[in-house]
């Protein structure tokens, strides 16, 4: 088995931005809100030079009972933490034990109103380009 492969892109935005809300890369019932969707959707590697190129979601859910002004207000902050992210690129500690050390943050998509399935439930979601370097497995 291969003993070098990237973080799992997922896990390390999860941790990132749940220092502000809940985040999970799915969503229960019971999870308030507001709440940070984080997805892996697309992504390529190279194992030459050993880098991984990941394209992520990133949705934040809000009670739609607490308006527009508050989802938009949530997702301003979750759009920093992840401008954060990018201009200062700090290693981020894994439930694992080990940091995940991040090559580049890019917003490829910034932050609109999408729809979601919940209609009691407002929606933003934004896409950004995030470069991992293999690590030891």
């Amino acid at each position: 088995m291969y003993d070098e492969a990237p973080e799992d892109v997922e896990e390390v935005l999860v941790v990132w931005l749940g220092q502000i809300h809940r985040a999970a890369v799915t969503r229960r019932n019971k999870d308030p809100l507001p709440f940070i969707l984080v997805r892996h959707i697309d992504g390529k590697e190279d194992t030459i030079t050993g880098t991984a190129d990941f394209l992520v979601s990133v949705r934040v859910l809000s009670d739609k009972n607490l308006g527009e002004d508050a989802a938009a207000e949530a997702a301003k902050d979750v759009h920093r933490q992840m401008l954060e992210l990018a201009q200062y690129l700090p290693d981020v500690p894994l439930s694992s034990g080990r940091n995940a050390s991040l090559d580049y943050v890019t917003v490829t998509q910034s932050p609109r109103w999408v729809p979601y399935d919940n209609d009691q439930v407002l929606c933003k979601q934004a896409q950004y380009q995030i470069g991992l370097s293999y690590a030891p497995a």
